[in-house]
């Protein structure tokens, strides 16, 4: 979420070059949410940050602090939050619970899955405590082709 980088005290971070490095930025976004200025266009309540194009189902329960950004569907029964960035063109099946977690850009989260602490690429789970990689089924998780309109 480059548009809150301006705003925060990242000083202490020389550069990003490691998982963790995204993943202590991600997390000092998140803890600093009531203290940034919005992106024109984007929405902010409570805690949540919404992006423009964002499809939420209303069955879904949302726990501050959330970050969505653009272009997001989220389907039927989800549980979305607390400390999740949610980064642009994601697709989120129903039955899903995402906590403490980043979905980077361009991916596709399938039905029926649970993610807490951890940073999701396409077809990849990191884990953020020990950043061990798992690569996943495509029909679970995989490149978002879906055109969300």
């Amino acid at each position: 979420p480059f548009f809150l980088l301006n705003e925060l005290d990242l000083m202490s971070i020389k550069s990003i070059s490691t998982i963790k490095d995204y993943a202590d930025v991600n997390d000092s976004i998140l803890n600093k949410i009531h203290e940034v200025d919005y992106t024109s266009g984007y929405i902010s309540s409570n805690g949540i940050i919404k992006g423009k194009n964002v499809q939420i189902d209303n069955s879904v329960k949302l726990i501050a602090p959330i970050v969505i950004l653009d272009d997001i569907k989220v389907s039927k029964n989800c549980t979305i939050g607390p400390n999740v960035i949610v980064s642009n063109n994601v697709f989120i099946e129903n039955n899903t619970s995402i906590s403490n977690s980043i979905i980077c850009d361009n991916t596709y989260v399938g039905t029926n899955l649970n993610f807490d602490n951890k940073i999701v690429v396409e077809n990849k789970i990191i884990d953020k405590d020990s950043y061990s990689q798992y690569e996943v089924d495509s029909s679970l998780l995989g490149v978002n082709d879906k055109i969300l309109v």
